[in-house]
């Protein structure tokens, strides 16, 4: 007969064959539930419970948490006050930057407010010097005139048009012409004509007026490194030291012309020999001026350089200040966190080693008191999910033990009659079950054969199982009663008084005579008996009339059993099942089904009965697929050879 899916360590339930094996031995070792509770810390456990209640050793934890509190806090510190140091030195950086921008912008416009005629007639003295040195030529002076103080104070006012000589000379020439000798006073008293005057006598007043060196330097201060207006028309070699700017010495000359507008560039150059970093602020003239000027302003970056440096140690003192600051609040900070923390963990050691009745002692009226009430509620739930673990194994346990001795119920070897093969296949859908089927000794010419289904299944079903065997054998033996419905009246006669209310039992009851061939049988509200014609090769249904057992105590159970005979030719298969087989649901709630079942053995109908069974069990499997089996299912089956 075909063994069916046994779970791990019980064997014996799923197979008859294997049912007659020395299940003492078994319950020997298993030990009683004390024991088992007392070595066993899970299923299938074999490590020792002492080494795995042993509180784990110290590993490498890598930065503790105290550790990590004070670096986190000291990190954000540092990193907000980075953040706040970027943001503070570029701004402050920049508005330095604009300052001296702003001052140089405004020193070149100084120069370019002066007019340009004063600029051109300095840049160009050296080329006034040298037309007086050709007047002089064509004059002819005499021998010792370069030696008079009036040859020099000629060439100031020819060569130098800014000389304060040039009004002197023009009132004693006045004077010499004039026959009005208050002539300056009659000037001096009209204002147009006192206007006129000045213009005549002092064309630049407007640049004594601004004074652009004093406001220069005023502006600048000691910033200030060089300054040029330059003619962009002349050649480089026409400049000479000295002479691109009154006052000014050694200037330097700017690069070629750019673009027009305002430009400015950073540099070096050696002032005393030492190098200084300098800003050049240029206004380029447009191509399209008449008077094409360029105005220069270099200035010392030193300034903005030391007070950059000044401002970086300003802001980084106050960040090396707030960063030991957020480590010493983070360090006191962890150790009211760390502190019960550890308490918990040394808890947790003290649970893990078995005392499940410890409760912590850490106290706190944050998050680490809400975990240190989580934790004694834990060690509470703990212990009574032990408790519970420890009565469901004593259950297991029994449980095991029930279904050992259901399985020694089922007969030990499968009847042997000559001219029959005879097999059968029965699988619980829980440690017990309520079905059963059986083979009975009548006498030595006739059989029974027994397949019942109790309404019930579990502890309850497979005790209401043991007590109808038990009267459906102690009838049958007993009194030789070759009627299986007389016998059916009888066992339910018993049964009716003893059996839970709601609870019954269906069976299939079939007295056979092998000599004959001849099959009696009746039916207890059970399925249909199926009979394979193997000279016709069609099947039919063998279902006496008759309710369960238990249902009704006398009458109208007598009333309603009734008794069918029927004779096996050779080749005919005769099944008995219980309702688990045809109900047998898969996934999607649908059952393997009366028709398809019917249809099955009417295809597997001559096969041997070992190979039989085994074709069914593997079809009912696949329709289930990974469902759960939902009842028990009982296959027996004879064939007449």
């Amino acid at each position: 007969m075909t063994q069916p899916p046994q779970k791990p360590h019980r064997p014996a339930r799923g197979d008859s064959r294997v049912a007659g094996r020395d299940l003492r031995a078994s319950a020997d070792r298993a030990g009683p539930p004390a024991q088992l509770r007392e070595t066993r810390i899970g299923p299938g456990e074999s490590q020792d419970s002492s080494r795995i209640r042993r509180p784990a050793e110290a590993a490498s934890r890598g930065l503790g948490l105290r550790l990590k509190i004070m670096l986190a806090m000291g990190l954000v510190t540092l990193v907000v006050a980075l953040l706040i140091f970027i943001v503070v030195y570029v701004r402050a950086a920049r508005a330095l930057d604009e300052q001296i921008n702003a001052r140089g912008k405004q020193m070149v416009d100084v120069l370019a407010s002066v007019d340009s005629e004063y600029w051109m007639a300095s840049i160009h003295a050296h080329h006034r010097a040298q037309l007086f040195g050709d007047l002089m030529q064509h004059v002819r002076l005499t021998p010792n005139a370069q030696d008079n103080p009036e040859y020099f104070q000629l060439r100031r006012i020819l060569v130098e048009p800014l000389s304060a000589d040039r009004a002197l000379v023009a009132d004693q020439l006045i004077d010499r012409l004039s026959s009005n000798p208050d002539w300056k006073a009659e000037v001096q008293a009209n204002p147009r004509m006192r206007q006129n005057y000045e213009i005549l006598v002092n064309p630049f007043r407007s640049f004594h007026e601004l004074r652009p060196f004093k406001r220069l330097e005023e502006l600048a201060g000691k910033d200030l490194i060089d300054v040029g207006v330059f003619d962009v028309t002349l050649p480089k070699e026409a400049y000479l030291p000295g002479v691109g700017m009154r006052g000014v010495q050694n200037v330097n000359l700017p690069e070629d012309a750019r673009q027009p507008g305002f430009s400015m560039s950073d540099k070096s150059r050696v002032e005393q020999g030492a190098t200084v970093m300098t800003r050049t602020f240029v206004r380029n003239p447009d191509p399209g001026d008449p008077v094409r000027l360029l105005y220069m302003v270099q200035l010392s970056t030193q300034a903005i350089t030391e007070a950059k440096r000044s401002l970086l140690l300003i802001i980084l003192l106050p960040i090396l200040g707030s960063f030991g600051i957020a480590l010493g609040i983070a360090a006191w900070l962890s150790q009211r966190i760390v502190k019960p923390v550890k308490t918990l963990i040394g808890d947790i050691h003290e649970v893990s080693s078995g005392n499940v009745d410890h409760k912590t002692a850490a106290t706190s009226n944050d998050e680490i008191g809400l975990l240190a009430a989580a934790f004694n509620r834990m060690t509470t739930a703990l212990r009574v999910a032990r408790q519970q673990e420890l009565e469901k194994r004593a259950l297991e346990h029994e449980l095991d033990i029930a279904g050992e001795i259901q399985a020694n119920l089922i007969p030990k070897k499968k009847l042997s009659l000559p001219d029959y093969d005879i097999d059968a296949y029965y699988r619980p859908s829980k440690e017990v079950g309520g079905d059963y089927y059986d083979f009975i000794d009548i006498d030595r010419s006739h059989f029974g054969v027994v397949v019942a289904d109790v309404s019930g299944k579990g502890v309850p079903g497979s005790l209401v199982m043991a007590m109808a065997r038990a009267l459906i054998r102690m009838e049958a033996e007993r009194s030789a009663n070759l009627s299986p419905a007389d016998t059916l009246v009888r066992v339910n006669r018993m049964l009716a008084r003893d059996i839970k209310k709601g609870m019954f039992v269906t069976v299939m009851y079939v007295i056979m005579d092998p000599s004959t061939h001849q099959v009696r049988l009746s039916s207890a509200g059970h399925n249909p008996m199926i009979v394979w014609h193997a000279r016709t090769g069609a099947v039919s249904l063998r279902n006496p009339k008759g309710i369960a057992l238990g249902i009704d105590p006398g009458p109208i159970f007598e009333r309603s059993v009734s008794e069918e005979t029927l004779t096996l030719e050779p080749g005919d298969r005769v099944i008995l099942y219980t309702d688990g087989a045809v109900e047998a649901m898969n996934e999607n709630n649908q059952e393997f089904g009366d028709r398809r079942f019917q249809e099955l053995c009417k295809k597997l109908a001559t096969l041997p009965s070992a190979q039989f069974l085994e074709r069914i069990v593997k079809a009912l499997d696949e329709h289930k697929g990974r469902s759960v089996q939902h009842d028990d299912i009982t296959v027996l089956t004879l064939r007449r050879l």
